[in-house]
């Protein structure tokens, strides 16, 4: 039988209510009775059977099968329950009313077992209901971290969308401890721009990680971060926490406001606050608010600091930090957030990705650092100067090489300091030389 459009009932929803049902007369948590639910499923598969063999409804196609999901459905999260594991490889969850897609290695494809909008629905609010939040009028737009902090689900019901229906992402969390060596072995960087990013990060210096979506801005800060000398008071602020804990320091995370609007505490508040922990280093997980303007007042402390930020390129980058500095009010002086950025920022690390479309099937998809940018400190006609350090000339996949441009001299200077004696950083970006 036809599964429907998500809106009207179909089979699979028709059987699963009756299971919800006899699950609620016999008052069983599924999670510990998922024994006794499936000899639940069972029997009402069974007497739709009956109903078949008489002709009163359409017969299934796999009554086994059915039970299955229907337990599934019950106990755990349906159609979702494979993608939600870990390790499944999925990345990102979008469901829109009765259907479903996934984001499997850059790629999206829809989900080929069917479902309905009231199963999704059912599912978000499982997921929900771990959490202090719920999606209903009042609050038909939710966001929180599920599945015991493994994902991020953001949600929107009515009255924002159509009645019965439910729109949400969740975003799994990949466990983001890479280094720069995996960077290299995924051909992400080279031995010579490792290195100077290891220098950078011996500092501490500043340094934005840019990129389009899903490029993998995540996983290179996470590989820049753990650079970065284990007895320096390391902070990070999140919204929720996706970067490796710091040996010395500690990640925050935002605070959500409770359901009369209380107790929220953003990412520019957590910057506020780390300020005053004395940080060798602050981390901002994805820059997107008045937060940078606290770090563009913090940075005359000398601290380091690195953030992530959408971009399409790495000059462009900056004006987005920029733009997002502005945020902070109307007296906020652009000229001088611009004055601020340009003396301490050092470096900037474009990621960039395939476009899953014009890939063929069965090629690799590939996520690598395009550019590495040096800030030049003066700004000219009030815009950022930068140059490349390291590019690749042909994009995606050409090689990562030295352009032959260093960063300025000041730079230089402090990255020279940290080298044995006699080295010097031009032999270090041209792979002629290590750091020891």
């Amino acid at each position: 039988m036809a599964e429907g459009n998500g809106r009207g009932p179909n089979v699979s929803e028709l059987l699963w209510e009756l299971v919800q049902g006899a699950v609620a007369d016999e008052q069983l948590e599924p999670a510990r009775d998922s024994g006794r639910v499936a000899e639940l499923a069972a029997q009402v598969v069974t007497q739709y059977g009956r109903e078949a063999a008489v002709g009163a409804v359409l017969p299934l196609v796999d009554p086994p099968a059915m039970v299955e999901r229907l337990v599934r459905l019950v106990c755990d999260y349906g159609p979702l329950t494979d993608a939600l594991r870990p390790g499944s490889g999925v990345e990102e969850i979008f469901i829109e009313d009765e259907r479903v897609f996934l984001v499997v290695d850059g790629r999206l494809r829809g989900l080929v077992e069917p479902t309905s909008a009231a199963m999704n629905r059912h599912i978000v609010d499982k997921l929900l209901g771990e959490t202090t939040v719920a999606l209903d009028a009042t609050t038909p737009h939710v966001q929180a971290q599920v599945l015991g902090g493994r994902a991020r689900l953001t949600a929107v019901g009515p009255p924002l969308i159509d009645e019965g229906g439910v729109s949400a992402c969740i975003r799994l969390y990949a466990v983001h401890r890479a280094t720069l060596d995996d960077l290299l072995r995924w051909d992400s960087s080279t031995k010579a721009a490792n290195n100077y990013l290891r220098l950078l990060m011996r500092l501490p210096g500043s340094v934005v990680i840019s990129g389009p979506p899903a490029a993998g801005k995540t996983t290179a800060f996470s590989a820049v971060l753990s650079a970065i000398p284990e007895n320096f008071n390391v902070r990070l602020a999140e919204d929720y926490p996706e970067l490796p804990r710091p040996v010395f320091g500690r990640a925050y995370r935002i605070r959500p406001s409770d359901a009369e609007g209380r107790g929220a505490v953003t990412l520019r508040e957590l910057v506020r606050i780390i300020l005053g922990l004395s940080p060798k280093f602050i981390g901002v997980g994805e820059v997107r608010g008045a937060e940078s303007f606290e770090l563009a007042r913090g940075l005359h402390a000398g601290t380091g600091f690195g953030v992530t930020v959408h971009s399409h390129s790495a000059p462009d980058a900056l004006d987005a930090l920029v733009m997002t500095a502005l945020g902070a009010g109307p007296n906020v002086n652009e000229r001088m957030v611009r004055m601020a950025f340009a003396k301490r920022i050092d470096a900037i690390v474009h990621v960039d990705r395939d476009d899953p479309n014009q890939l063929a099937d069965g090629d690799p998809f590939r996520r690598q650092i395009t550019e590495i940018h040096a800030m030049d400190p003066q700004l000219r006609d009030d815009e950022f100067s930068t140059h490349a350090v390291f590019e690749r000339p042909d994009g995606l996949g050409s090689p990562l090489v030295y352009t032959g441009k260093p960063p300025g001299p000041e730079l230089t200077r402090r990255l020279e300091r940290l080298l044995p004696p006699g080295r010097r950083l031009v032999q270090v970006l041209t792979g002629r030389a290590g750091l020891s």
